[in-house]
Order: C-alpha cells, then sequence, then structure tokens
C-alpha cells in the first residue's frame, strides 16, 4: 500500500507538471514528463497526452522544408484532435494557428505550382525575357521560397538551370563586339582607306591590277 500510494503521489505530481508544460507552450517536453513520472495514458489525463502527441506529430510533418507527402499527412493528422486540448485557451489557440498555418501552406504550394507553370511555358516557347522575370519575382518572395515543397523545388532548379546555361550562352555570344564594317571576319574597308583621299585608293587598286 505505501509502494502504490508513492507512485500514486508521484503520478499526480506528474500530471500537475504536463498542465504546467502546456499552459507554457512546451509541448515537446511533456513525453519527458510522462516517461520521467511514468505517467499512464489513461483517463483525461491519457487523452491531453494523445492530443499533445497529435500536436507535436503535425508541428513536425511541418517543420522546414516539408515535401507534398508531409502536408496531406499533417492534413490527415490535424483531424485526430480528441478535443481535450480545449480545455487550455492557448493550447486551442495554438491549435488553431496550426490548422491556419496548414490552409496557408497549401494555398503558397498552389500558387508555386502555378509560377512552376509559368516558368514551363515561358520556356517551352522560348520567351527567356519572360522567364527570367517570373524567377525574379518568385527569388524575392521569402514567404513563398519557404514554403515550396522539396518536389517543387527540385522542378524549379531544374528549370533555373535551363535559363542560367542560355544566359551564360547570351553571355559568351555577345562578347565580341559587333561592327557593322566587318563582313564574314573582313573588314570591307580598312581604316587606311577611309583616311585616304578616293583618288588615292583608285591609284592603288590600279597598281594592284
Amino acid at each position: 500500500m505505501s509502494a502504490a500510494f508513492v507512485l500514486q503521489a508521484c503520478g499526480n505530481k506528474g500530471e500537475k507538471y504536463v498542465e504546467q508544460y502546456i499552459k507554457e507552450g512546451k509541448y515537446n517536453e511533456v513525453y519527458i514528463l510522462v516517461n520521467e513520472f511514468d505517467i499512464e495514458k489513461t483517463g483525461k489525463m491519457g487523452d491531453l497526452i494523445a492530443d499533445v502527441d497529435n500536436y507535436n506529430n503535425v508541428v513536425f510533418l511541418l517543420h522546414g522544408q516539408s515535401s507534398e507527402n508531409d502536408l496531406e499527412e499533417a492534413k490527415r493528422q490535424i483531424l485526430g484532435f480528441n478535443g481535450s486540448y480545449k480545455k487550455f485557451s492557448s493550447f486551442e489557440e495554438d491549435v488553431e494557428e496550426l490548422e491556419n498555418r496548414i490552409v496557408e501552406l497549401e494555398n503558397h504550394r498552389n500558387e508555386i505550382e502555378e509560377i512552376i507553370q509559368k516558368i514551363q511555358d515561358s520556356y517551352d516557347s522560348g520567351n527567356y525575357e519572360s522567364m527570367g522575370k517570373v524567377i525574379t519575382e518568385y527569388k524575392e518572395n521569402e514567404m513563398l521560397v519557404a514554403d515550396t515543397s522539396m518536389e517543387q523545388s527540385e522542378r524549379l532548379e531544374q528549370l533555373i538551370i535551363q535559363y542560367e546555361s542560355y544566359q551564360k550562352k547570351e553571355s559568351e555570344e555577345g562578347a565580341v563586339d559587333f561592327q557593322p564594317e566587318w563582313v564574314g571576319g573582313v573588314s570591307s574597308q580598312t581604316e587606311l582607306e577611309q583616311n585616304q583621299p578616293k583618288d588615292s585608293i583608285d591609284t592603288e587598286m590600279d597598281i594592284v591590277e
């Protein structure tokens, strides 16, 4: 009975710590308390811990540059809360914020898809000027860049490589200044001829003949 009492006391103390951590937004540290105090995941406390775990899972799926599958899984798991989180106003606000973040991320990904299609269309039609403009606008939008999925990044990278290759080619071809008086690499009129009177030029041509 003494041992049981001690375990129960420890469990009650652990549950209080869990609630305190939730109020402070330390969701990712709750599992440490669960293990340290050997809290049973049953009853109301079990439901609360389940909501904390679900929240942490969704946050993990959306962390960093997530994949398209991660977003789909986050959309599924965000529906898995049992409602225990509503006992804490701060936790409820954080869940709502997470729901809004999923909607925002999905909207941004859809917008990025449209951008990729515009770049692809410009590339297919050989309109590199339009292609470069859209790429620049995308790169300057830090929010969209941050929300780009792994798969979208790979497709964008390939298109940007194609554009940069075109730019490099244009730069190399334009390195030699074009001079109208040069035809086929041979000057149609030498600088000496330009500075000589016409009669002098004709005389020299007669001599050559």
